[in-house]
């Protein structure tokens, strides 16, 4: 039976706790148990391990790779149901500086910052939080963060890198759309996923097959989220996206 390897272009943070992962799985997109696999930086090998329930994770020890960018080669040896594999991708590492962001400023800035969105009808490319002039891509970047803090009740302060904004901001709502805690907490997971894989803020995300939010809505939606949840008590409930042609509309 074929097997396949299943991993992007991958970005680990210097200094960070990350392993390196993927999955392995058959023809039928089911996990593999079991087989040797070699992970291989510029051809040399670094990490050997078992595939366990179709997952391979592995820490690398950071001291020995320098650079910024490196050929990622995968061999996986099969297994009595499975033929090898082998699969090739890059591996950046970053070296980056955390700003910390007290939540109790964010919030405030929050408040400030829908407030002049509502009044002048579009977003401005920087916020000033605390003592800090914060891009708007690194912004949401916080903000999805923000959520996932306050929603385990851990947020005196929110720490993230910088990411870049995005080129564009691509919607298609027509309607409001009302989604729960737990709606809005999968979209701050795919805002988080996106802004780390690529070192830019997502110009949309998806709500469902046919309805994507833009960016510069998943801002403003973001920060009423936690300017109205409390960070002592937990995340609101529900939010209410409205179309970013209404919230801008003069």
């Amino acid at each position: 039976m074929d097997s396949e390897i299943k991993i992007k272009n991958t970005t680990l943070i210097r200094g960070e706790d990350q392993p390196i992962e993927f999955e392995v799985v058959d023809e039928n997109d089911q996990p593999v148990d079991g087989g040797k696999t070699v992970v291989k930086l510029n051809k040399k090998t670094v990490l050997r391990g078992e595939v366990v329930e179709g997952k391979f994770s592995a820490q690398l020890d950071f001291d020995e790779f320098k650079n910024e960018e490196y050929d990622l080669d995968i061999i996986y040896g099969g297994n009595d149901e499975c033929d090898p594999a082998d699969y090739s991708a890059k591996l950046y590492i970053r070296d980056v500086e955390f700003v910390d962001i007290p939540a109790f400023d964010l919030q405030n800035a929050n408040y400030r910052l829908t407030r002049w969105i509502d009044v002048n009808k579009k977003l401005p490319g920087k916020i000033a939080i605390a003592d800090k002039q914060i891009p708007v891509g690194h912004l949401l970047f916080i903000l999805a963060s923000a959520v996932k803090d306050i929603d385990v009740c851990d947020c005196t302060s929110i720490s993230t890198y910088q990411v870049a904004n995005p080129k564009v901001s691509s919607e298609n709502l027509k309607e409001n759309i009302t989604l729960s805690k737990d709606e809005y907490i999968k979209v701050a997971d795919e805002i988080i996923e996106k802004s780390q894989a690529d070192f830019e803020a997502p110009k949309c995300v998806m709500i469902d097959a046919e309805t994507k939010i833009g960016f510069m809505n998943l801002i403003y939606s973001f920060a009423k989220i936690v300017a109205n949840s409390s960070t002592n008590s937990g995340l609101i409930s529900e939010f209410t996206i409205r179309p970013w042609n209404d919230i801008v509309k003069k």
